[in-house]
């Protein structure tokens, strides 16, 4: 599996972000990115109120993702047994869903396999991560050339 891309400490800075967490390095967060960008969807839980967010040990709110439905569905037990998994577009993810969890300060956890065992990662961290991602899967380009979340510049 290639290596998800370390956020250079220049983007870092610009972003206004400490170090890359080391939750990125992890199998299972590049697997996400990998899966995410191959599949264009990501898959979250859902209860009766809408989509479930989960409290950090700071009291900071988190969203888990999942790449593929199933192991969101292995997450749902316990308090969560009533949750169905649901699948969030990639490109409304990385063009609306992270930018406002940004500006709010929500995390994201990637992968969580239990609720007491979350990994945060920023949610622009995992944008950006996503995007050069997608950038390396041209076969899934949207109608425009582009792939999702991706601007592309066209010469005049």
């Amino acid at each position: 599996m290639p290596q998800t891309p370390k956020l250079p400490p220049a983007l870092a800075q610009i972003l206004g972000l400490q170090p890359t967490p080391a939750v990125v390095d992890a199998p299972h967060y590049q697997g996400f990115v990998q899966e995410a960008a191959q599949t264009l969807q990501v898959w979250g839980l859902l209860d009766g109120g809408g989509w479930i967010s989960l409290t950090l040990d700071d009291g900071a709110p988190c969203l888990p993702v999942w790449s593929q439905p199933h192991d969101a569905r292995a997450f749902a037990c316990g308090a969560w047994a009533t949750c169905k998994p649901g699948p969030i577009d990639l490109s409304d993810f990385l063009d609306h869903w992270l930018p406002a969890m940004d500006s709010l300060g929500v995390q994201v956890s990637v992968q969580p396999e239990e609720a007491n065992r979350l990994l945060p990662v920023p949610a622009r961290v995992l944008a950006w991560h996503l995007q050069v991602r997608c950038v390396q899967f041209p076969a899934f380009e949207t109608g425009d050339g582009a792939a999702p979340g991706v601007s592309q510049q066209r010469e005049a």
